[in-house]
């Protein structure tokens, strides 16, 4: 039998997924922009670009599979 509480309880672990994951997408979309600026800068980029770069992509899968959670 379905109730009241039951479906409260269940709206309430949708929203809070739904907001846990916007504040996950939202992460991504931060750490992806500084990444971006930081291989603007000639000092980081000579040495530290691969693992810039490879943060990017994981974080660009890690995007990818958030979206698919919407």
């Amino acid at each position: 039998m379905i109730t009241n509480t039951n479906i409260d309880v269940d709206s309430s672990r949708r929203s809070l997924s739904l907001t846990v994951l916007r504040w996950s997408q939202e992460r991504v979309h931060s750490t992806k922009s500084i990444i971006n600026d930081m291989l603007r800068w000639p000092e980081l980029y000579s040495f530290e670009a691969p693992h810039l770069r490879a943060a990017l992509e994981a974080l660009e899968k890690a995007e990818v599979e958030l979206n698919c959670l919407n």
